[in-house]
């Protein structure tokens, strides 16, 4: 063993060769070297905000003769927008999905890392028996519960996909807060009962061990697929993904190997790799689902994926919940708690991507691959490497500080591990 520190359902497709003309091969060194000149120049950043300000001020008020008129704004035009919210049973609801064209760096490394408020990387491993870097997480939060503060922002957006995922997040809050006393009381009931704490803990352990089981005998880790274990926390009174695996063949695609995207994982908490409609049909879908308790044994979805040397590939994706038998008896027959019947999940996601796609990407990274790797890497590990130690005392010494602690605490809670 070796252990490291318009419409919502709506898309476009590319084709290999006019993408090429629209990419920017040097995506990584642009993001880095603006990021750090824009910290190794405050006095050029102040005087960039005071020209913002003024401007700002010339246009928010207009002066008439002696009389001064001032344009009324909503308090949260005034403010910085909030555009990440988590919601209870681990939704991830992002009010800029459609805002801005998705970055493979600043997905991975910024956007991703906000998330880590609400859950935790625990551990992060290298199964060579099923050929899946496995990441496991816990929660930290279960999420707000004030549906209707979500719901007003993302109507104010105006976009109809955004209106239409307010609908449902909605419907979601409603169903949750009708029988928020009834789940308080199985909690109550469960956490007060420790031989059921374990027996419940004893059979999702089992549940995971078939389900890795069908995994190994029905995958073939070369080929392009995620997994995801989700659980219900009785302790922390929440629903979350617990265990999410990324098959070595996914990425090679991405354009990582197993020990780099494994450093992203503890860099930031998870790998993402799905474009803003990914993650946004995504979400939607699993609403549907917490909804209507119904799962399908396989569906298709259609979104692009993102590799961390900035190519957005357009992929088909099928969802599979395969049918895993259970023994004993069930939850729901348990506590006679119908909203609990999918306390332990288990979905597989397989990512078909077209012929030309995997012939555009071998023949792209031919030359520029282990240099686009090597500055990924270098810039995972040496965020703040550029700047001299008399800069960083004089205008970062404090977040400098907090961000060693924070590494040093990462270290500890969170390692990879290579399983033989």
């Amino acid at each position: 063993m070796q252990t490291y520190q318009g419409s919502a359902f709506s898309s476009s497709e590319t084709s290999p060769l006019n993408y090429l003309n629209e990419i920017d091969q040097n995506v990584i060194g642009k993001y880095y070297l603006k990021k750090f000149n824009q910290l190794n120049n405050p006095r050029a950043r102040q005087i960039e905000n005071s020209k913002q300000k003024n401007t700002e001020n010339l246009e928010k008020i207009v002066i008439q003769q002696r009389s001064v008129q001032f344009i009324i704004e909503p308090i949260y035009k005034l403010i910085e927008p909030i555009n990440k919210f988590y919601i209870y049973g681990d939704f991830p609801v992002e009010a800029d999905f459609f805002s801005k064209e998705t970055s493979d760096l600043q997905t991975i490394l910024e956007e991703s890392k906000q998330w880590t408020q609400w859950k935790q990387c625990v551990q992060v491993q290298y199964n060579h028996q099923n050929g899946f870097l496995e990441l496991f997480q816990k929660s930290n939060n279960s999420g707000l519960s004030d549906y209707q503060y979500i719901v007003n922002i993302l109507q104010s957006l105006q976009d109809q996909r955004m209106y239409e995922l307010s609908q449902i997040i909605q419907s979601y809050g409603s169903a949750i807060l009708n029988n928020l006393t009834q789940i308080k009381q199985i909690f109550k009931f469960v956490n007060n009962n420790p031989q059921l704490v374990d027996y419940l803990e004893n059979r999702f352990v089992e549940f995971q061990q078939k389900g890795l089981k069908w995994i190994q005998e029905n995958i073939d880790s070369n080929q392009y697929y995620t997994y995801v274990f989700g659980k219900i926390d009785f302790k922390e009174e929440c629903y979350y993904n617990y265990q999410e695996g990324f098959s070595s063949g996914l990425l090679q695609i991405l354009g990582l190997d197993v020990e780099t995207a494994a450093r992203i994982i503890l860099k930031v908490g998870k790998l993402e790799f799905i474009d803003q409609y990914g993650r946004f049909i995504k979400l939607y879908k699993k609403l549907v689902f917490a909804i209507s308790r119904k799962r399908e044994q396989q569906e298709e979805l259609n979104f692009s994926i993102v590799t961390v040397d900035g190519y957005k590939i357009p992929v088909k994706v099928l969802v599979i919940n395969p049918p895993i038998q259970m023994s004993d008896i069930s939850i729901k027959e348990l506590l006679n708690v119908p909203q609990l019947s999918f306390n332990q999940i288990l979905t597989i996601f397989q990512y078909q991507i077209e012929p030309a796609w995997l012939k555009f990407l071998q023949d792209q990274r031919q030359d520029q691959h282990n240099l686009k790797l090597k500055q990924l890497d270098q810039a995972i590990l040496q965020d703040f490497s550029c700047m001299n130690d008399p800069f960083i005392d004089k205008y970062y010494k404090q977040q400098f500080q907090q961000i060693k602690i924070q590494s040093e605490q990462e270290k500890k809670i969170c390692g990879f591990t290579v399983l033989n």
